[in-house]
């Protein structure tokens, strides 16, 4: 059968795993430690809602690890559709230059993308429900979504997130 392309509904929930509460990452893409530095884990240590689980994200200094789900909504979502990225934090730390931020990827060709810095301080506690508006771009191969912690070349650069209850959707 010819797959239908036509505009997913809107409010469809278009990631797998989006509370963490599997327990593990399972649909999420860990970055390499050996690679991007810091870490990146599942933990029960810090989470907001109903369930016990969330990731952490720790960077320092010239360190980028992130947390990422990619090319998904493949033959669900349409060239120039606006998503909504939903998600909670809590920022632990970011000093001396780290910043949270999430990108937004138009997986075409070509790769388009929008990088939004969430935060550049701590939060006190929990923030809920912060929302990132996104118009995709060429969408062939699907799109993705990357939450990262860069930190700069400042010796005393770090950055401690926590993230939950990711939700990309169709507005």
């Amino acid at each position: 059968p010819t797959p239908d392309h036509s505009p997913a509904p809107t409010g469809r929930q278009l990631i797998t795993n989006d509370d963490l509460e599997t327990g593990d990452a399972s649909g999420w893409i860990l970055s390499d430690p050996s690679v991007n530095g810091g870490s990146v884990a599942v933990t029960t240590e810090d989470s907001n809602g109903a369930g016990t689980n969330s990731v952490k994200i720790t960077s320092g200094t010239l360190n980028n690890p992130s947390l990422k789900q990619e090319r998904f909504a493949v033959g669900t979502i349409s060239d120039g559709q606006t998503i909504s990225i939903t998600f909670d934090y809590n920022a632990i730390a970011l000093a001396d230059g780290a910043i949270f931020q999430v990108i937004a990827i138009s997986e075409g060709p070509p790769v388009t993308n929008q990088v939004t810095n969430v935060a550049v301080g701590p939060s006190s506690g929990w923030v809920t429900g912060e929302t990132i508006s996104y118009t995709t771009g060429a969408v062939t191969e699907g799109i993705s979504v990357e939450m990262v912690v860069v930190c700069g070349g400042a010796g005393t650069c770090n950055g401690e997130v926590f993230i939950d209850n990711v939700s990309v959707t169709i507005d």
